[in-house]
């Protein structure tokens, strides 16, 4: 009697659990289908021009030769430095022809 009464609590139990799960998912998804296409993407922007790309690429490179390297990048954001190797990277794909200034950029701020 005892086991038939343990199995029937586990019963109910499960049975509750089941129901709250099974509650949970429509509300979740409901919800992330309601936050809309804006709330997951990102702004587009354009590409920069080769002459952008240029004066950028002079500019850090500058930049970061005349840190000194006790410093290292400390004197430039996580972001930054993150936002200018990404830049080189397009520029790289989109001006082959200074193709190795833009490489030696980006390996000068993954060196420090």
């Amino acid at each position: 009697m005892r086991g038939s009464n343990n199995r029937a609590a586990l019963n109910v139990q499960t049975s509750t659990m089941c129901k709250l799960h099974l509650g949970i998912g429509p509300s979740l998804l409901l919800g992330l289908a309601g936050t809309g296409p804006s709330a997951w993407s990102q702004e587009v922007k354009d590409a920069p021009t080769v002459e952008q790309c240029r004066a950028d690429q002079k500019l850090w490179m500058a930049k970061l030769e005349r840190t000194a390297p006790a410093d290292g990048l400390a004197n430039f954001s996580f972001g930054e430095l993150v936002g200018w190797k990404g830049e080189m990277m397009e520029c790289r794909d989109g001006d082959p022809e200074f193709q190795n200034q833009y490489v030696s950029t980006m390996s000068e701020i993954s060196s420090n």
